[in-house]
This record gives C-alpha cells, structure tokens and sequence, in this order.
C-alpha cells in the first residue's frame, strides 16, 4: 500500500513539472522594457529573438540568430514598436553578441548586477519562457530545475554554463513556442528563460524531435556566465558590480 501511495506522489510531482502553462501576452512594457526584437525580415524563415538593452545604444543576444555579420540584414525594435538600426555587431565568445545602434532606446535597462541572477540551488515553479511572435511578446510558466537535477541528466560540469527547464511531454509541444518544423520550419522564436520576473538566461537547445515533441529538458545559457565578458564592452555599466 505505501509503494502505491509513494508511486502516486512521484506520477503527481512529474505530471506538475512536465507541464507549461498557456502561451499568453507578456508586459513587454511593463515588466520586460529592457528587451528588444532581433529578426532577419529577408529571411524566408521568421527568425525572432529576444535581446536585452544593456546600455543607452546596445542589446545583448544569443549569437544563434546571426548568420550574416551585416548589419543591415537585421531589424529591431523596442516595446513602443519603435526601429533601431543595427549599425554594428560585437561577438562574445561566440555564444553572445551586443548589437550597437544609433538611435537610443528609453530608461529601461537590463541590469547585469550579479545579485540579479538566480542560484539554482532548487527547482523553482516561478519560471517562464517568453519569445516574440509578430510583434507581441509571449510567453509561457515553466519549472526551472536546480543545477544538480540538469548535472543528472546532462552530466556533471554541465551547470557549469548552462541551466534546464522540466520536460513537457504533451505532443506537439514544441511547435506553440519553438517551431512548426526541424525540416522545413516557417518560423523559429528564439527564447529567454524568466526566473522569479527576472531574464536568467537564452536558448541553447529546444530538444525538440520531428515530430515537435520534446524529448527531453529544454536547454538555456546562463548570462552571468558571461557577465565578466559582456562588461568588457565600453559603454556597458552595471549599477553594483
């Protein structure tokens, strides 16, 4: 009888950490002022990602989306649908880029102060993706998992620069927040993992499978790993290193 009971507990607490929640709108000026939309519009593919505002003229991203180092194959805009020209790029350790503009966006700014970011001693349900579909800002609750749980699944030393979210093993799942297609996709939103409103991290691997599901945890690149690179820029400050 207590196996029974023990089994139950462990279908139930998997069955609450296999789940995202709905895909809803985000505060985009509100709660998340300090993102910006990156996209590639002569793409045949609608390519979408989150960067951060880290300073008066320059955003930080995933180095994922750039395939050109032009300039002007990219555009992006601010939660007021505002247009900054991409004028420059700056890679950083080929996982990140800042991307300097001309034109300068509001007050909103991503803070880089190392108290910011999440300690991942412990599962935490206070967690979202968030991603851009058009032009509106989405997102979608999630559960991050602690440094030992993704060190179990993706070896020892892997939370050493990366994080991961719990599995959702409903169908198709992938295709509400990812891609419709790993063969011949129409659009891929690249995504930013949200801790307690915090941005924590970007996209490293979807773990998404042909058939849109995913077969594993979701994979994401802590920033504060690079934090130390990302101030290397001039003109990037923090507000208590």
């Amino acid at each position: 009888m207590m196996s029974l009971v023990l089994i139950l507990l462990a279908s139930l607490f998997l069955t609450t950490l296999a789940t995202f929640g709905p895909t809803v709108d985000a505060d985009w000026a509100g709660q998340f002022p300090y993102i910006a939309k990156l996209e590639t519009p002569s793409d045949p593919i609608d390519i979408t990602t989150p960067a951060l505002v880290v300073s008066q003229k320059m955003v930080v991203a995933s180095s994922e989306l750039f395939h050109s180092n032009s300039p002007a194959s990219y555009t992006m805009t601010d939660h007021n649908l505002e247009v900054h020209q991409v004028a420059r790029l700056v890679w950083i350790d080929d996982k990140f880029v800042v991307v300097k503009t001309c034109k300068p966006f509001g007050s909103g700014r991503f803070n880089l102060t190392l108290s910011e970011f999440f300690d991942y001693q412990a599962d935490d349900p206070d967690a979202a993706i968030i991603f851009f579909q058009a032009d509106s800002l989405k997102s979608k609750s999630t559960t991050v998992l602690s440094d030992a749980t993704c060190d179990s699944t993706f070896g020892s030393g892997y939370s050493g620069f990366n994080t991961c979210i719990a599995q959702d093993t409903t169908a198709n799942i992938c295709a509400t927040y990812y891609t419709d297609s790993l063969i011949v996709p129409t659009f891929v939103h690249k995504l930013l993992l949200v801790v307690q409103g915090r941005v924590q991290a970007t996209l490293r691997n979807a773990s998404c499978d042909a058939s849109n599901s995913n077969f594993r945890q979701t994979q994401f690149r802590k920033i504060d790993k690079f934090r130390t690179n990302i101030l290397r820029i001039a003109g990037i400050v923090v507000d208590n290193p």
